[in-house]
């Protein structure tokens, strides 16, 4: 299997700075979300440190009319203000684009988060074509609009260069957690998203849940839509470790304890651990674990091709980065063939444990897909 990130390139707080002094980006865009998200403006602050003037693509997003984000309207109005400011100061320009996450013609309103991401990107394709580097800021846009805008620029965009920044912080995440769940699971478009009878129930699945500190809730949902059907289910759950909290691995194995090694039964020598600092190693160690299982599965099974020996299901209940680094492998996979899925859940809003945002403890962070860290094979990908 060809991997498209190898090699790698990742920079951190004053490093992107340093980094951005040196190296040529040319005609530059700006993507990032207006959101009740305090760490909405950092990254681009850090890359005006650096004397870049990127134009702007401020995205507006609109969640469901109940919304449990509205609550931190002027949490978003704050954020605006200093992001209009900065802006102003340094003479950006900035274009404004609304996404609708739900459909309110009809009762109740209809989640269409992916469905309209994805028709903005395609768009505003000829758009993108005309830069030569784009910066895509996730800090302060749900998943479920950034993974189907990453899967169509890494698709369709013919340029040089593409950056995924985010701001981390530990913290700061395990007080924001997602609102009224759907009542099930789906898979995102292009990722298993369509009809039911496409997936096929004698196919073994291997589950890799990415784990943070998300609900009980939203991970039994998720077991429940992939099972489905389904007697031949293997989980190998990722926690992060090393991480900025010593003991958090130990604290989600805790949390999910009972589901993961009584009701489901999973193998403790099937946890995975993967950097909480590193998206790339994920990358890397979901794809790991994917050769070993076709490999395997294709022995046991007597067939000579392995890449559809079992299907892959991959869910990312965790931060930002590893998020990011999650769908980066499965983006990988696809395009090598493999038989993969992304399963999520529709939610209406946010909302944050205790009365502050607290990102002291955070850090910027630079995903360089295809500076001198991308492969030859990823640049063969990139300038298809």
């Amino acid at each position: 299997m060809e991997q498209y990130w190898r090699d790698y390139t990742i920079k951190k707080d004053d490093e992107i700075v340093e980094y951005f002094l040196n190296i040529e980006t040319g005609k530059t865009l700006f993507i990032l979300g207006a959101g009740f998200d305090n760490r909405m403006n950092e990254g681009l602050n850090k890359l005006l440190e650096s004397g870049l003037k990127p134009d702007i693509w401020l995205i507006h997003y609109h969640e469901a009319a109940q919304s449990a984000s509205r609550k931190y309207g002027e949490s978003s109005k704050n954020n605006l203000n200093d992001f209009w400011k900065v802006s102003n100061e340094n003479s950006l320009n900035v274009a404004e684009h609304t996404i609708y996450m739900f459909d309110a013609s009809e009762e109740p309103e209809r989640p269409v988060a992916e469905t309209r991401a994805k028709r903005f990107m395609i768009k505003n394709k000829t758009k993108l074509n005309g830069y030569d580097s784009i910066f895509i800021d996730i800090s302060a846009i749900p998943h479920s609009l950034y993974l189907e805008m990453l899967d169509i620029i890494l698709d369709y965009w013919k340029t040089k260069q593409l950056y995924i920044m985010a701001v981390e912080s530990y913290h700061h995440d395990k007080k924001i957690r997602p609102s009224e769940l759907d009542e099930s699971a789906h898979y995102l478009i292009g990722y298993g998203g369509i009809e039911e009878s496409f997936l096929d129930t004698d196919t073994p699945i291997i589950w890799v849940p990415v784990l943070g500190e998300c609900t009980e809730e939203w991970l039994m949902k998720c077991y429940q839509w992939i099972q489905k059907g389904h007697n031949d289910l293997e989980i190998c759950p990722v926690l992060p470790f090393p991480s900025v909290q010593e003991r958090r691995a130990d604290e989600i194995l805790k949390q999910f304890r009972k589901l993961l090694f009584e009701n489901w039964n999973v193998e403790k020598r099937n946890i995975i651990y993967a950097s909480e600092f590193n998206p790339f190693q994920v990358c890397r160690k979901i794809i790991e674990t994917v050769d070993h299982y076709t490999k395997t599965m294709a022995l046991l099974q007597d067939q000579n091709d392995e890449k559809n020996s079992c299907r892959f299901v991959l869910t990312m209940m965790t931060s930002k980065l590893l998020s990011a680094g999650t769908f980066l492998a499965a983006y990988n996979l696809k395009k090598e063939g493999y038989n993969v899925n992304i399963a999520s859940i529709y939610n209406k809003g946010y909302k944050i444990s205790g009365d502050k945002q607290n990102t002291d403890d955070g850090n910027v962070y630079c995903m360089c897909l295809n500076d001198d860290g991308m492969t030859s094979i990823g640049k063969k990908v990139w300038n298809a």
